[in-house]
């Protein structure tokens, strides 16, 4: 268990049903998507180097201090790695669409705070990837100065 830095806490606590502190980004590659299994593969080679993304939160009781990352036990790489495709012919406009529903649901705080969609038919030959991660995840690592 490692306790989560007040800044990052802050992130979790300003949350709320109408405003989400998660992040995204909208990748687009040339080619066909990589088929299911191809892309977990490469993903799971990573996450070793990502521990965060195999852990969750876990709140301290009655509030008496900061929450705490701690090993999901139950972590399960299908959860987190969805896949959708965009009507044919696909385009700007529908993946726009997709990535807007994607992100205005909240992250399950139950569970690692993040998703990946692989997206078939982005456009004409291209296939994307949407990346959700929330905020307090985003600055591991960064040290502001005092």
């Amino acid at each position: 268990m490692q306790t989560m830095s007040g800044l990052d806490s802050l992130f979790l606590h300003f949350e709320n049903d109408v405003s989400h502190m998660h992040l995204g980004a909208v990748a687009l590659f040339e080619g066909p998507a990589p088929a299911a299994g191809e892309f977990a593969e490469v993903l799971v080679g990573k996450l070793a180097l990502l521990g965060r993304y195999r852990q969750r939160v876990r709140w301290v009781p009655w509030g008496l201090g900061r929450p705490m990352w701690v090993k999901d036990p139950h972590f399960k790489l299908s959860y987190h790695l969805r896949y959708a495709a965009l009507p044919r012919p696909g385009g700007a406009g529908e993946l726009r669409a997709l990535v807007g529903r994607v992100m205005a649901q909240p992250l399950d705080r139950r569970r690692p705070l993040w998703e990946m969609w692989v997206i078939e038919g982005a456009s004409a030959g291209r296939w994307g990837l949407i990346c959700k991660l929330h905020h307090c995840m985003a600055d591991e690592g960064v040290t502001l100065p005092v």
